[in-house]
């Protein structure tokens, strides 16, 4: 029964550590849950659960930031795992100013969507309620203004033109968009988000499963070593229960009436003990009177050629080497209590 749990055993074991070699935990910053395909750098993670791209970073005021080569750090604001994406901010608030200088071709990013915007310097005070004037890229006597059709330039004939760019946006925008929202797809994680981890990571309760399959499994590995453990241990302790009796029973004989000696008790003298009939057993190893063939002290069976003393009062015969230490001690037949005396 021990060897079918210890191979049980041994293959749980070994599941449970594969599992755990491919799991990829959650950590959070702030209330950003990184989670695959995202990582949180300085973490200790299996290499599968590192996708180029997107290790986050979790900085002093506890705001997890993503590094997009040629576009710079952003702060995360919030990640959508089932739509695949994510809502990022400047942290220097001029989000404007990495449009023109950013490029999402070195990532594994993508614009949900796009939307061409004019940027155009003018003069102080030109602008009006209606166009987003980007204050970070203005001066004292010039407004950076952004408008969503170049035709428009026209409008503002003291204005010039500065550049024309592609802006992600998360659906069509009427007005300039303040946050940078975009998507990714499983091809740029290496590997299908469904079956990284075994388990799907946009889906919620897929992650609170995962805990549960781990408990039982663990519960298996426990049973399996437990009950063999149990059963070893109660077989030992029965057998260390007999082989304590059987060498008490055989230490009897020397031991066991010499504790009775610190009893205050009155025995027989040498002289009286010598009168009592001997008899050697013989072969058939047959003993008259109420007798079996093992002695009662030291619960050794009768062999043939053993010396045994009979008790005068009870006919009840014992080892002499027993029998005398006994009456030594004690004038009473040890099975009968009848006095000897």
């Amino acid at each position: 029964m021990a060897i079918p749990n210890f191979f049980i055993f041994i293959f749980l074991l070994l599941s449970i550590v594969h599992a755990q070699n491919n799991y990829c935990p959650t950590s959070y910053c702030n209330s950003v849950a990184i989670q695959f395909p995202f990582w949180r750098q300085g973490r200790q993670l299996p290499s599968n659960c590192q996708p180029t791209g997107f290790n986050l970073s979790c900085n002093g005021q506890n705001k997890a930031i993503l590094n997009i080569p040629r576009a710079g750090d952003f702060y995360v604001s919030y990640i959508n795992y089932y739509l695949r994406r994510i809502t990022l901010s400047d942290p220097d608030n001029c989000l404007p100013r990495k449009y023109l200088s950013s490029s999402l071709s070195y990532s594994p990013f993508m614009a949900i969507s796009n939307q061409n915007y004019t940027f155009i310097s003018c003069p102080k005070g030109l602008g009006s309620s209606d166009i987003y004037i980007v204050h970070c890229l203005s001066n004292d006597t010039t407004d950076v203004l952004v408008i969503k059709n170049e035709a428009a330039v026209a409008i503002f004939p003291e204005c010039k033109k500065m550049v024309t760019v592609r802006v992600p946006v998360s659906s069509y925008e009427y007005s300039f968009p303040v946050n940078f929202d975009l998507r990714w797809d499983d091809s740029a994680t290496g590997k299908d988000l469904s079956l990284i981890c075994n388990r799907s990571v946009e889906i919620k309760s897929a992650e609170n499963k995962r805990p549960v399959s781990r408990i039982f499994a663990l519960a298996f590995v426990i049973s399996s070593m437990v009950i063999p453990v149990v059963i070893i241990g109660i077989a030992c302790c029965i057998c260390m229960m007999r082989r304590n009796n059987l060498q008490d029973s055989g230490s009897n004989q020397t031991s066991g009436v010499t504790g009775l000696s610190n009893t205050v008790t009155t025995g027989l003298g040498i002289s009286t003990i010598e009168t009592y009939k001997k008899i050697t057993i013989g072969e058939s190893r047959r003993i008259e009177g109420p007798n079996g063939i093992t002695c009662a002290i030291c619960l050794a069976d009768y062999v043939p050629q053993d010396t045994i003393r009979v008790m005068p009062e009870c006919q009840h015969c014992f080892h002499v080497e027993c029998i005398d230490q006994w009456l030594g001690i004690k004038a009473k037949c040890p099975i009968c209590r009848a006095s000897q005396a």
